[in-house]
């Protein structure tokens, strides 16, 4: 009821020179500025809004016009109006416009991954915001040399391991010092390529039975299910084979009693 109301009343702010203060209810009369905002392109008409974040919020996204954040009171509605824009329309001298160290970092980095320059990740004061867009960039780029740039040893390791996955290169993943990263970079290939010959180098435990795991029930062979440390995850690997497989004299391999009742159970029934 409350939705018809304000559609009606909406429909009459734009038929005739109406006056949102004559509306009683607050939702209403925020709708209606926001319309008048809207068909007058003048965010200012937000200022007397109840809810005038919301009512500045709608405007600047509908008019994209980098032009409207000027016009915002509150500077960190006017940060986020600019890197808003800045990112829709690919232009990093809207981003200067941001004040919060953070917003404007964010807003390079956006504009660097989309236009694949690093002279746009220069301009990112945070270091680390700096060398996340370079890693972004040489990800796509699969460019070694650029994560070569990065200073940071866990954001470059991580550089290494995206490209690594993507090539299914196991080399890369020998450049790696951080060993969370090595891992990622071992079993992402492993998947990739659905050779578990790379999960053996798999350091995590946990890391290295999923990855086997996977390639397991990928390519429904127990024999890599023996690979698998913990026990119940090495019954899971059986189990799935042998309903995959519709082979019940895989459910034989399972260790835990219930489970392998409930192996046969299915694949009897």
């Amino acid at each position: 009821m409350l939705l018809l109301l304000v559609l009606v009343l909406i429909g009459s702010c734009r038929r005739q020179k109406f006056s949102c203060e004559t509306l009683t209810i607050d939702e209403a009369k925020d709708s209606c500025y926001v319309t008048k905002a809207l068909e007058t392109k003048d965010i200012t008409k937000c200022h007397a809004a109840k809810d005038s974040d919301n009512c500045y919020n709608i405007v600047w996204k509908e008019l994209a016009d980098y032009s409207v954040c000027q016009q915002i009171p509150k500077q960190s509605l006017k940060d986020s109006c600019y890197a808003y824009i800045g990112v829709l329309e690919n232009s990093s001298s809207i981003c200067s416009n941001v004040k919060n160290d953070f917003q404007r970092g964010s807003c390079f980095y956006s504009i660097g991954i989309q236009k694949q320059e690093l002279s746009v990740c220069e301009n990112t004061e945070n270091q680390n915001d700096r060398f996340q867009c370079f890693s972004g960039i040489a990800k796509s780029k699969q460019d070694l040399e650029i994560c070569n740039k990065i200073q940071n040893a866990e954001i470059k390791d991580n550089c290494y391991s995206g490209i690594g996955i993507a090539k299914q290169e196991g080399a890369i993943c020998s450049k790696i010092k951080t060993q969370v990263y090595k891992d990622q970079c071992l079993s992402g290939i492993a998947r990739a390529t659905q050779d578990f010959a790379f999960c053996d180098n798999v350091q995590d435990f946990e890391q290295k039975d999923s990855c086997y795991l996977i390639i397991a029930s990928a390519k429904k062979d127990t024999f890599i299910c023996g690979g698998i440390q913990n026990p119940k995850t090495k019954d899971s690997c059986y189990f799935r084979i042998a309903v995959d497989k519709e082979d019940v004299s895989v459910c034989a391999n399972i260790q835990n009693y219930g489970t392998k009742q409930g192996c046969f159970a299915v694949l009897n029934s």
